[in-house]
């Protein structure tokens, strides 16, 4: 190598050749553990560069996620039971149930705000509960939007257009009350994105 491997050894570009190629087996001696500790920043420097690209996207994601739930009637009464199938309702009920539906989406999103940009193990486990209250409202209204039929044209072709896409919601929601419970933050972290593209398609259905 001569003089130039001093330059070499300063530069991840040398590491990353020393771990691509054979010659990573003919290192002359005493490059070995300079080799081995600039492989350990490197992937330190890499992880943590990870890390502060998700915690920028999470962040990032329930800003958009709040935007999406942002309106809601909440000084509307609140639905507790569900109804036959196929029960006949007016539009007020319809209404009622889609701000109450809305409403549950927005205090889900706002519980998975609550700790900023970054969710450690321990804060994701810590805000289950609260992602629990909101599944279940919206669960229930799941129900309920799916039993009722609206004796208005118009919006009953709105309910039939929003049944899936707030289906989708829901399941998603199941999926990530499932992380925060077991403290898997990462998880929970990535299917933000899923969450933030399923409530724009529910938004565009009329929601």
């Amino acid at each position: 190598m001569g003089g130039g491997g001093k330059d070499c050894r300063a530069t991840h570009w040398v590491v990353l050749q020393w771990c691509g190629t054979s010659s990573c087996e003919h290192l002359p001696a005493g490059l070995a553990e300079t080799r081995e500790t600039m492989i350990s920043r490197s992937m330190t420097h890499l992880f943590t560069r990870r890390m502060r690209l998700l915690a920028c996207a999470a962040a990032l994601t329930v800003a958009a996620l709040l935007a999406l739930c942002g309106c809601g009637a909440s000084s509307l009464s609140t639905p507790t039971t569900t109804f036959p199938q196929a029960t006949i309702v007016g539009p007020q009920t319809f209404l009622n149930d889609s701000a109450a539906a809305t409403a549950a989406l927005r205090d889900f999103v706002n519980a998975l705000s609550g700790n900023g940009p970054t969710l450690s193990s321990a804060q994701a486990k810590a805000i289950s509960p609260l992602l629990d209250a909101a599944l279940g409202r919206a669960q229930l209204e799941q129900a309920r939007l799916s039993q009722e039929h609206i004796d208005d044209a118009r919006l009953e072709a709105q309910r039939q257009a929003v049944i899936g896409p707030f289906g989708a919601v829901v399941s998603e929601m199941v999926t990530i009350t499932g992380f925060a419970h077991s403290g898997n933050a990462v998880a929970l972290t990535h299917q933000l994105g899923t969450l933030r593209t399923q409530l724009a398609a529910l938004s565009q259905a009329g929601l």
